[in-house]
């Protein structure tokens, strides 16, 4: 790689050029064992200056534009490229790959199966005659298939499973990179990501008074269900994206992207925790402007807010999940014929070919009116591979269904309930709307809001 910037060049190697090298030869080691490039600086600093600045022959050395460079070449070098394997702490940043890298057409996501009964695939990769091939196995049936010299393989896998699992021959194949929310943001969207995280630690902070000898100090995530590292940024960046805000105008609407993304976060809190913490503008948010005391209100809000777009939601609760027989009933709220209201639980499917066959039998249902698919998996903190997988395929087979459906004028709107047990929530990661089917906890709810109203109007009128 270091022969291929020199070959264009004809100059001896910026520091910026071994930079570029180093980083995409042994990038993706975790950074408080080993720091590779202050360990090439150490050693190089009598033969070139580390601190010069960048010259028109100089590659990109941040995250994006080490991806992009191993996905679509680099002006500056004549080098062939690795196989990328992206290292992540949950799939979470899988989405802004998916959005500023995957922008091309001929981009394909496979999410690895969970479902039970999958059988493995294995692969590896020879060359004869200046071609490459590789084997697809499944069982004792192999395939031969040829490689073509442009395709590119990204793989994307969690940091601890990489570590834990992979074999050492794999890992060393591929070109290594940290990928997360942060390394993909912008100079404003990492200052406001700062200060929601800052309000998230804030909110999250135990203001109950000292009892007994010491405080326990809670979770984020017992919190936020399905807070992670990466929550904060993901809704900054899903915000600036959405409403396509610039640098500039990202830095002159500030307060309104906060207020947004506060809004976002408030959607996921525990309905008890924000009994106990929650101050009189989040409390007020969450109870009068939000819904989450049952299904059927949230989707018909959602349906009378939103009424040219499809619903697409991720939805944790501590209640039992969805029955059959409660079908009628929830229609009787929604705008949706029984018929066209299918429920289906995740544990019922064996394999992933068998959930895309019925997801696309769903979908691909010809009707003069909406529909929804409702898919359930209770045990959400023990099966959230199996949920990521799901999610994708839902994806995938709605994508590949969305030409065909162009003629008709029907929505199909996807909701994925997934059942926590409460001292379980902190163990679940991934974005969602939280709802507590508990009547009660609401009234105490409207309750306090309602008493609190009434105290500022006595205090106002005396």
């Amino acid at each position: 790689m270091l022969y291929g910037f020199i070959a264009i060049s004809r100059r001896k190697p910026t520091w910026y050029q071994l930079k570029h090298c180093i980083l995409r030869n042994f990038g993706g080691l975790p950074e408080e064992i080993v720091k590779p490039v202050d360990i090439f600086s150490r050693n190089l600093a009598h033969l070139m200056i580390t601190n010069a600045g960048r010259t028109e022959f100089d590659p990109e050395c941040s995250p994006t534009g080490m991806i992009q460079a191993c996905l679509q070449g680099s002006s500056q070098s004549e080098s062939e490229t690795r196989y990328l394997l992206l290292l992540t702490e949950n799939y979470g940043a899988l989405t802004i790959l998916q959005q500023k890298i995957f922008s091309m057409d001929n981009a394909e996501v496979v999410f690895g199966s969970s479902f039970p009964s999958d059988q493995e695939y294995t692969q590896y990769y020879i060359e004869f005659c200046g071609e490459r091939f590789v084997d697809l196995g499944l069982g004792t049936h192999r395939v031969k298939c040829r490689v073509h010299k442009d395709f590119r393989l990204i793989v994307v896998a969690e940091k601890h499973v990489v570590y834990e699992k992979f074999p050492i021959p794999l890992i060393n194949r591929l070109e290594k990179h940290f990928l997360s929310m942060n390394t993909m943001l912008t100079e404003q969207q990492i200052k406001l990501t700062n200060e929601l995280t800052e309000w998230v630690k804030k909110f999250t902070a135990d203001k109950s008074p000292r009892i007994g000898y010491r405080k326990t100090e809670g979770k984020i995530s017992d919190a936020f269900i399905g807070y992670h590292a990466d929550t904060c940024s993901a809704v900054i960046h899903h915000i600036c994206e959405r409403n396509k805000f610039d640098e500039q105008e990202i830095q002159t609407r500030k307060e309104q992207i906060l207020k947004e993304a506060k809004s976002i976060l408030l959607w996921s809190v525990a309905p008890a925790f924000i009994l106990q913490n929650g101050q009189g503008e989040e409390m007020e948010m969450y109870a009068k402007k939000q819904q989450h005391e049952n299904l059927a209100e949230y989707l018909c809000t959602r349906l009378k807010e939103e009424p040219y777009d499809s619903i697409c939601a991720q939805i944790t609760t501590n209640s039992r999940i969805f029955a059959a027989s409660e079908v009628e009933e929830l229609c009787e709220f929604l705008p949706l014929r029984k018929e066209n209201v299918t429920v289906l639980t995740l544990q019922q499917f064996h394999t992933e070919q068998q959930f895309s066959r019925k997801i696309k039998l769903c979908a691909d249902r010809q009707t003069s009116v909406d529909s929804l698919l409702l898919i359930q998996c209770e045990s959400g903190e023990q099966n959230t591979e199996l949920i990521a997988c799901a999610r994708y395929s839902i994806q995938r087979e709605l994508k590949l269904l969305v030409d065909n459906r162009r003629q008709f004028p029907t929505k199909i709107h996807v909701v994925i309930l997934i059942q926590l047990p409460g001292i379980a929530q902190g163990l679940f990661t991934g974005h969602q709307v939280y709802w507590g089917d508990n009547t009660t906890l609401f009234a105490v709810i409207k309750f306090v809001l309602s008493g609190l109203s009434r105290a500022v109007k006595f205090i106002k009128h005396l």
